[in-house]
């Protein structure tokens, strides 16, 4: 996915179809990747992995609404 940003930040939401609704709980990998306007070399920044779970405590599975 690319994203438009300025030079004093950048925000972006992972989607929830077809992304997050996919599992229950898990783990994703995250990374960025920034292409200067000026066309110089990209950058791409080290991976993470981000634990993720949409299982509350009473064993409720959460959606979008909740």
């Amino acid at each position: 996915m690319s994203i438009t940003a300025d030079t004093t930040s950048a925000d972006y939401t992972i989607p929830w179809d077809g992304v997050l609704d996919a599992v229950t709980e898990g783990s994703i990998i995250a990374f960025y990747t920034l292409a200067p306007a000026d066309g110089s070399a990209p950058s791409t920044s080290e991976a993470a992995i981000v634990r993720y779970s949409r299982q509350q405590l009473g064993g409720t599975v959460c959606g979008p609404d909740n």
